[in-house]
Parts: structure tokens; sequence; C-alpha cells
């Protein structure tokens, strides 16, 4: 052996203890000892070569009895390992007891990813038990600094490789992950929906991203906003399309915790952008369905319908107020739309001109109801264009819409060519930080041109 092999030879020893030093002393010295007995003459040399050949073979089973004991008596190590299919793509996970890996979802060209699968190992010295979970942590976001923080526990579940799906629960106001498979299909074929009351209609295509160019006109002048600064910021981040899932999230958990008069304030605002009323409305469709569910209890705690009726009666007919009125009128759900109209009762001809035909598209699907995917770059408003394949006009109308309209290097010919592959539907998606604003823009447009628009989620 030579001297450069030592350092080698220390770590295999570090390493495997006993099992190194039982085959040191039964092969190497043992052959080395027994070579010199064969060649020994009779004499104390030869009697000193047996002494060392007994000695080093009790030895060398010495230590493999000691490898042998230690082999069964070796601390166990138990995996529980699994997949968390269809998760948001902004949520993040945290976890003293194990390891995760995510897995996105094939990129389409322009396309954020929506979903992800989370791949996970947990591993410890006894075996995992059917009551046993594992303690983790999941993140949408921050708002200032202050990162929005739930603990998940995910319960042991049978199988070669479990595969899971998270869920929000209305009555306990957590998420809740639950065992869906013991044995799943590839991860990528399967997708999850999120856990609402009536879900929006999904689209498989992608979408075409609307320009910043392509936003609505200005808002005219409206009252001004009479909120305490510190409710406007928290305001200003339920209306930012940027802002994250875990900041919305962060902020309803604060408003939540307002006495009724602060909610009521809150809640009867009127921003530069649009009415809080709206905003909220609109939030309670989101994707996620934690933040849904926070913003149905926080208008919950507030008669929204009876304070719309009181707007309704009392104001002019050409007011902001009413104008207000008309906008969130046209995010409620059909019964309760119908409630305003019906408890509105006789009202100005001017004022019926303007809130009876926001009911009946309300009762029809055709209001603009904007419904948010939250992405790890903020919310997404998804919209699907919808015509008849034989109508030329709205064909062309639409293309030249989208031609105008979206990121694009196509000329208007090609425009109209890839309109009339898509064989009456097309999908295009706003983002940033008016992606909202953008999204019913291109809607009305849609519209104009004699198509459907329809806001949908891409998954």
């Amino acid at each position: 052996m030579k001297t450069a092999d030592l350092p080698s030879f220390t770590e295999l020893a570090y390493k495997y203890g006993p099992f190194f030093f039982a085959l040191l002393f039964l092969v190497y010295l043992l052959g080395k000892f027994h070579k010199g007995y064969r060649e020994a003459t009779p004499g104390p040399k030869l009697r000193l070569f047996a002494g060392l050949l007994i000695t080093t073979y009790a030895i060398g089973v010495g230590l493999v009895v000691v490898c042998v004991v230690s082999f069964v008596n070796r601390p166990s190590l138990h995996v529980f390992r699994g997949t968390i299919r269809g998760v948001q793509s902004q949520i993040e996970f945290d976890s003293d007891d194990a390891f995760f890996r995510d897995e996105f979802k094939r990129v389409m060209k322009g396309e954020e990813n929506a979903l992800k699968n989370v791949h996970f190992v947990a591993i410890q010295e006894q075996s995992f038990g059917p009551e046993q979970v594992v303690q983790v942590d999941i993140s949408k976001g921050e708002l200032r600094g202050e990162r929005q923080r739930q603990h998940v526990n995910i319960p042991y579940c049978p199988g070669s490789a479990p595969a899971f799906k998270m869920g929000w629960d209305e009555s306990s106001q957590k998420t809740l992950v639950t065992c869906s498979s013991a044995e799943p299909r590839h991860a990528l074929l399967q997708l999850v929906p999120s856990a609402h009351a009536s879900e929006p209609p999904a689209v498989e295509l992608t979408g075409d991203r609307i320009r910043p160019a392509a936003a609505a006109p200005a808002p005219t002048a409206v009252r001004p906003s009479s909120l305490h600064p510190e409710a406007a910021s928290l305001v200003a981040v339920l209306q930012g399309s940027a802002q994250s899932v875990g900041a919305k999230i962060l902020v309803l958990d604060q408003l939540n915790r307002y006495e009724a008069t602060g909610v009521a304030a809150i809640i009867r605002a009127r921003t530069a952008i649009e009415p809080v009323a709206v905003t909220l409305l609109d939030l309670t469709r989101h994707s996620d369905p934690e933040l849904s569910s926070k913003a149905r209890q926080l208008l919950s705690k507030f008669d929204l319908v009876g304070d719309l009726v009181r707007q309704i009666r009392s104001a002019p007919p050409s007011s902001p107020a009413i104008r207000d009125a008309s906008l969130i009128l046209a995010r409620l759900d059909p019964p309760q739309a119908q409630r305003v109209l019906r408890e509105v009762g006789s009202i100005d001809k001017a004022k019926l001109v303007m809130v009876a035909p926001v009911v009946l598209q309300v009762a029809r699907g055709e209001a603009a109801q904007p419904i948010a995917t939250g992405t790890r770059q903020g919310d997404r408003y998804y919209v699907k264009a919808m015509w008849r394949p034989g109508d030329e006009a709205a064909l062309k109308c639409l293309a030249a819409n989208f031609n105008r309209e979206l990121y694009s290097n196509r000329s208007l010919a090609q425009e109209e060519a890839l309109m009339r592959d898509r064989k009456g539907t097309r999908v295009v998606f706003a983002a940033g930080e008016s992606g909202k604003t953008w999204a019913v823009s291109i809607a009305d447009e849609i519209r104009k041109c004699g198509a459907r628009a329809q806001f949908v989620r891409p998954y």
C-alpha cells in the first residue's frame, strides 16, 4: 500500500467502521501473516507468525460479529413521499419535517404557469402511522415585509406514491390537504379544481396577452374617497392586480377584524379606480379559495343589497352614485340583482333605464363579472371570445381589435387567418396593475363586434 492511498483508506474506515476493519483483518493482514508463516523456518519466527494468524483471525471474526449485530440493530429509516397535485403556482411550501420539489406544468408560448405539482418526502426512524401528519407551512405572498403563513397538515396515506389535493374548508376557515388516491396517474394528467360553491367556466386554451395600451379610458370624475389613510392603503392592495394573493389575504384578515361601522364605511367607499364593493364582489370569484372565502366573509358583515336599494332610491338619476350602483349591480348574483330591482319598487324612469338593463344582463350571464386567476406575478383576467364561424363581419372586427390590442407581430391578414383556425373561440388575458380594467375593456370590444365575451379561468 502506497502512502498516497492512506487518505482514501482513512475515509473508508471512517465511513464503514467495523466492516472495514473486519475486511482488513480477515483479508489483508491474514493473507500477509499466512504468507510469512509458510515461508518461516521452524523456531521462534514460526511461532510468532502462528500467534499472529490466530490473533488476526479471532479479531476478524469478532469484528464480523460486531458488524452483524450492528446491521440487525441499526436505526431503520422510513420514507413517506407523495405529490400534492394542481397547486396554484404562487403557493410556497416550507417544513422542518419534509423536503419539497416543484414540478410546473408545461409552459405554453407567452403563458405564465397557473398550476404546479408539489412532490414531498418525509423521513423518520419509526414507521408512519395511520393517524400521523406532516406539519407544513404554506405562504401565498407578503405584505410590507410580513409573510402570510398558514399551518397545514399532510395526513399519512399508504401507498408507494399517493396523490393529494388542496382545498378550502369554509367551516373551519382553513386550507386542507387530503389524500385523493393511493396510486395516482402521472401528475401532469390531472388537475384539481378549487373548492368553490359554484365554478366558473374553465378553458384548456392559453391566451394571448393584451397590451397595456389597450386599457380602457380613465374613469370620469367621481366623488373623492372618504377612507382613513390606513384603510385607503389596505383597499389599494385589494384593487391592485399586481399584488400577490398572500398580500390580499393579509389585508382581508385585517379588515375582517374591523367593527361593523368600519366595515360599512369601507364597503360604501369609492376610490379613483372603482367602488370598494365592486372590488370585494370580484374577489369572491378569485381562483384562490381562501381569498374568495375571506372576501365573502367581509361582505357578509354588511347589508349590501339593502344599502344598494337605498342608494338607488335616494340618488339623483344622473349622479355618480347611480353609476356606481349600476357597477355594483352588475357584479351581483342573479337572485341578488333581481331582489334589488324588486325592492327598489317604483322609481324614476331615468333611473329605471340605467338599472333594469343591468339586471337583465346579470340574468342572461352577459354582465361584466371579471374572474381573477392568481399567479406568482399577480392576478390575471382571462376573456373568452365566442362567435359563429361563418360570421365574417364579427371575425374581421375581432381580428382588427386583437391585432391592435394584443402582444403580437402578426399582420392583419395573419390575424384573420389565425381567427379562422380558432373556429369560433379565442382566449385572451390581461395582467399588470390595471389588468382588470383592460380585461373589462376588451370584453366590451368583443361584444361590440357582435360576439360573446365570457370571463373564464384557464384551469
